[in-house]
């Protein structure tokens, strides 16, 4: 399997104490249009959106996952809309017998992870 290049964005999701982080309708799609629009000017596919925290969050119009010895992990979703997309790939996962494990994920952890301990990643 062969992920993305993708790039920090600028900007981070909000405190849920914000915004309506969990609406579609939020209006908080300009800081990901922009963050995407400045990866692909630097030659990346899209930019890893972090939450207020500095945890990963998502891509700018998609969820992430991260695979790991067959095991997927993805953020929890507490500060991004925990959509049918999403629950439907999840749901799709573990009725084929994969783990999924929903946490908090750290740019850091997925660059050493991503380098060192043989990760893949997909949005």
């Amino acid at each position: 399997m062969r992920g993305i290049r993708l790039d920090i964005a600028e900007y981070r999701r909000p405190d849920p104490q914000t915004a309506p982080c969990h609406s579609k309708a939020a209006g908080l799609y300009m800081i990901c249009t922009i963050s995407k629009h400045a990866a692909e000017k630097r030659g990346y596919a899209d930019a890893l959106m972090l939450d207020w925290q500095g945890r990963v969050a998502e891509c700018t119009g998609a969820n992430v996952f991260f695979i790991r010895d067959g095991v997927i992990h993805t953020p929890v979703a507490d500060c991004f809309l925990d959509g049918i997309t999403r629950r439907t790939v999840i749901g799709l996962a573990k009725r084929r017998g994969l783990q999924v494990v929903e946490r908090g994920l750290t740019p850091l952890a997925r660059y050493s992870a991503a380098a060192f301990l043989g990760w893949t990643w997909a949005v």
